[in-house]
């Protein structure tokens, strides 16, 4: 399947000049997490301009929005049929998860929304649990230059890309992915099952994946030392397992983990990589990827951390 921008491309010939930067959190559900806090509070000493979080009106009560300049979109400001037509279509409702996968697909419809009504020109969407840790004004200058006029997401693993760090700067292509989304689920759960095999179930990880094997548009950031865009880029994304060799799983905090089903996680297992830091004012200022057989290191521009305390690492 490719995608048909004709459905966006009203947007591009509307005359409306898209001029703002900003980085956005979306958390659909009730309850915004503490871990939230660690990663705004790193943006906002690393970032100036805009800052999003699209949550419930409910949880427009917490003083760190004022304290750190954030504002909160409601998640019920952001109507759109596109929302109803997804809601009739959707077959991410497993049993045991609470909707947890629901939701983290559904959240790159509000994506879309907000970049459309409020004219973003380029924006990153950073999960709660993102910590990041280098100046995100020159990552957005950076990005202008090796990304225009894509989206991008982090290899992750098999038939899987990670999204909890995402750049876009073309609203149409974003409108486009969250268009194909709702065609996804009309083919239905069996034909991706039989498309990935071994995979132990289907989420947006997979169609982030079938995504980019269709378009153009979709581009991917390095996640190792070696990935396309590395030498251009000069620093690494976290898809999730740097942040999980650190800080374990939120299940098993504390307690380093890798998997060798990961793009990451292979490597570490091998022992070809770890991670070191250097500190100012007795505050961690980076982490780095060490390579053991090289002795190289590489900067990391995020953290992920699966188990929901990254306080420490800030």
């Amino acid at each position: 399947m490719s995608c048909d921008m004709a459905g966006t491309q009203e947007l591009a010939s509307s005359g409306d000049i898209y001029k703002m930067k900003a980085i956005v959190y979306i958390q659909i559900k009730d309850d915004l997490p503490r871990c939230i806090w660690s990663s705004i509070k790193k943006a906002r000493e690393l970032f100036s301009g805009k800052i999003y979080v699209v949550a419930p009106a409910r949880e427009m009560d917490y003083p760190q929005f004022k304290e750190y300049n954030i504002t909160l979109i409601k998640v019920e400001s952001l109507q759109d049929e596109i929302l109803n037509e997804y809601g009739k279509h959707t077959l991410f409702n497993y049993d045991g998860w609470n909707g947890f996968w629901d939701n983290a697909c559904k959240r790159f419809l509000y994506i879309y929304l907000l970049q459309k009504k409020y004219g973003i020109d380029e924006l990153i969407q950073m999960e709660t649990d993102v910590v990041p840790y280098m100046n995100i004004n020159n990552m957005f200058d950076i990005f202008k230059t090796i990304y225009s006029k894509k989206l991008v997401f982090v290899p992750y693993g098999t038939y899987q890309h990670n999204c909890s760090f995402m750049y876009c700067d073309d609203v149409n292509i974003l409108g486009c992915f969250c268009r194909e989304i709702i065609n996804y689920f009309k083919t239905g759960l069996e034909h991706f099952r039989k498309l990935y095999p071994g995979q132990s179930l289907v989420n947006e990880t997979h169609f982030a994946y079938t995504f980019a094997q269709n378009n153009s548009s979709v581009d991917l950031f390095p996640a190792m030392p070696g990935d396309k865009h590395f030498d251009e880029l000069g620093f690494l994304i976290d898809p999730h397992g740097w942040g999980m060799w650190l800080g374990g799983r939120q299940r098993i905090p504390g307690i380093q983990c890798a998997v060798h089903t990961q793009h990451i996680g292979v490597k570490i297992i091998e022992g070809v990589y770890d991670i070191h830091f250097s500190y100012k004012d007795g505050r961690i200022k980076q982490p780095y990827v060490y390579d053991v057989l090289t002795l190289k290191s590489y900067p990391l521009a995020t953290l992920h951390f699966n188990s929901k305390r990254p306080e420490q690492w800030i």
